[in-house]
């Protein structure tokens, strides 16, 4: 029974969690065609992979959005020169669309933390919201806000949510006459961990098989 015992104890000292994969959405590749300050419209679905992981982008009111790049009015150097935003489309309703943007991902995650900033026309409130369901349906998992102040020059904030079990995030940012007109990038989602057992597993098998053919001997 000592064995036994000495064994189950064996097996969850040796099972450890292994650190949660990160994996980043940043929109720079493939670079945008033409040069300058370039918007080329799409309507969603769009889905991107990365490590993996992949990630859908829709809009609540199915109107068109835009891939961004800025260079003579440059992004920050951490946001990075290309984005998605609601500018930019052939008839300019989405810029003044109330819809947020939805993300769908193909497998759970724990967290997710989204760069979203403006240029400040006006300052914009910033909201992200994760939902245990596609299409942001089920159960409100958590919600992060954030600011961006109207100041010259472009500004950004960091939100982030984490909870269990997440497949589904909407967020929007922007002003009450303009309620969508941030650019959004570096999306960051974190998957849970997963438990990988160590050398100390081995050993302990190693010592109940041991023990088992002492007995059958």
């Amino acid at each position: 029974m000592l064995r036994i015992l000495l064994f189950l104890f064996g097996f969850v000292c040796s099972t450890h969690v292994s650190a949660a994969p990160t994996v980043v959405f940043d929109f720079e590749t493939p670079e945008l065609p033409g040069t300058g300050n370039i918007n080329v419209p799409t309507f969603g679905p769009v889905s991107f992979t990365e490590q993996g992981v992949t990630m859908t982008i829709t809009h609540e009111n199915d109107v068109e959005f835009a891939y961004n790049r800025r260079t003579s009015t440059a992004f920050t150097s951490r946001f990075g020169f290309q984005a998605f935003s609601a500018f930019g489309d052939s008839g300019g309703s989405s810029r003044f669309d109330p819809g947020a943007f939805l993300l769908d991902f193909d497998t759970v995650i724990t967290s997710i933390s989204v760069d979203m900033g403006d240029f400040g026309v006006e300052a914009d409130d910033l909201l992200v919201e994760a939902y245990s369901g596609l299409g942001a349906t089920g159960t409100l998992i958590g919600t992060g806000t954030g600011f961006v102040p109207d100041v010259s020059g472009f500004r950004f904030d960091t939100v982030t949510v984490s909870g269990e079990g997440i497949r589904s995030v909407r967020m929007i940012g922007g002003s009450e006459s303009i309620p969508n007109s941030v650019f959004y990038d570096n999306i960051t989602v974190t998957l849970s961990a997963i438990p990988e057992p160590s050398g100390a597993l081995f050993f302990a098998a190693l010592l109940c098989g041991t023990t088992l053919l002492r007995r059958r001997g």
